[in-house]
């Protein structure tokens, strides 16, 4: 047996030391790693030690103590995206509760919620925009483009359908009624919570044909020109789904922008945090206990966004220092808890209140967001529920009838 905190082992048959002289001793040491997706690895040793001539054998097993290197740049994206997620589950099911009728503080409900609305959505789209070169690089246009058809098409597709039906099937305890047609409008008409995969889409697609330079300057050029889309968004016409570019491109702009001065300057959360954290706190007051975003809401608006985005970034990468494994792995999932959470967190607000006549909104709250959570971790492994090869499929060539002849072989080099 073996304590796996202690890294001791127990119960092992040792061989009298006057017996162990002049015998070799064979020691076979095998190594493990159990990774977590973009943090600190689980690393496991498997040591056999084997006396010839006699049949003991000590096998134990030890967790490694030292911490494995960690691409910090990388490691606190999964840790803002858990924040986001959690953040995203919460709103949802403090705003079902509220049309439910539960009788819930209003006040702090709408604080909260204010709060947690002003940037929560922007941040997914800025954490999008992250890596955007770094696939584009990797895949081309053509491939980014296909790529997006199998982790965003596709789970808007799925999800969308699923959940639409059974929204049909159940709408008289839901909050609102819902019917086919409005199901099967989702090419033109996204539902609920899906229409940020539709936007993340569109937005890949802008990027992928307008921004092609990896340059400060021309970056820049794009940040401030999306960021006048924004500010002057309700003077531009409606055109579907040209609409999603003006109230979120440029969060995804930052994004872009963001990731290629952060790998030249590099973030210190020791030094960041403190001041993001009293950015953050200021510019939330403003927004919600002063008359100020009434004179300049777009502006006030967008100024939330952003400086609530960096607070999250900063804390986000002190966590990664820390080693946060619970957290890292709840962003990992964040898109199998996005699609999911709202069918699980409405079955069981109907459950509780419909059925059990409970209406305590803490139990509701708790119950809601840890289910919301916890049932899509456990989904994870089922891969083709949020990932599908669509796009092998789509590009799939045909299988000639003969095979092509063989072509001589090639050299890098000029004879």
């Amino acid at each position: 047996m073996v304590n796996p905190v202690e890294g001791q082992a127990t119960g092992i048959t040792r061989t009298p030391k006057k017996e162990q002289d002049n015998q070799a001793i064979n020691i076979k040491t095998t190594r493990k790693t159990k990774p977590l997706p973009n943090s600190s690895p689980c690393i496991f040793f498997q040591q056999e030690v084997t006396i010839p001539g006699n049949e003991t054998t000590a096998s134990y097993t030890k967790i490694a103590t030292g911490k494995p290197k960690v691409n910090d740049n990388i490691a606190w994206v999964n840790y803002a995206k858990a924040i986001g997620i959690i953040l995203v589950v919460y709103g949802h099911v403090a705003r079902g509760l509220f049309n439910a009728g539960i009788k819930i503080d209003e006040m702090s409900f709408k604080i909260i919620d204010n709060i947690i609305y002003s940037f929560h959505m922007p941040l997914f789209f800025f954490l999008s925009g992250l890596f955007f070169f770094g696939s584009l690089e990797k895949r081309g246009k053509a491939g980014l483009i296909f790529s997006k058809i199998d982790t965003i098409v596709y789970p808007y597709l799925l999800w969308s359908l699923i959940q639409g039906f059974i929204e049909v099937i159940l709408s008289s305890y839901t909050n609102g009624s819902t019917s086919y047609s409005e199901v099967l409008s989702l090419f033109w008409k996204p539902r609920a919570q899906f229409w940020f995969l539709y936007a993340l889409f569109v937005c890949f697609i802008t990027a992928s044909i307008t921004i092609n330079k990896k340059d400060c300057q021309f970056l820049a050029t794009a940040t401030i020109i999306s960021s006048m889309l924004y500010l002057f968004q309700y003077n531009i016409p409606y055109i579907f789904p040209l609409s999603f570019i003006p109230r979120y491109f440029i969060f995804f702009v930052f994004g872009i922008f963001f990731k290629n001065v952060l790998d030249l300057f590099p973030l210190n959360p020791r030094l960041t945090l403190p001041t993001s954290t009293a950015l953050f706190i200021t510019i939330q007051y403003l927004s919600n206990f002063t008359s100020f975003p009434q004179k300049n809401h777009m502006l006030m608006s967008l100024a939330t966004a952003l400086v609530s985005i960096y607070f999250i970034v900063t804390l986000s990468k002190s966590l990664s220092k820390k080693r946060v494994c619970w957290l890292s792995s709840i962003g990992a999932a964040s898109m199998p808890i996005y699609v999911m959470h709202t069918l699980i967190a409405s079955g069981g607000r109907i459950a509780l209140q419909k059925f059990l006549g409970i209406e305590n909104v803490m139990l509701h709250l708790a119950l809601g967001c840890t289910c919301g959570v916890m049932i899509p971790l456990a989904a994870v492994r089922f891969h083709f529920l949020f990932r599908l090869p669509m796009s092998d499929w789509l590009r799939k060539k045909p299988t000639p009838l003969k095979p092509p002849p063989k072509q001589p072989r090639q050299t890098d080099n000029a004879l």
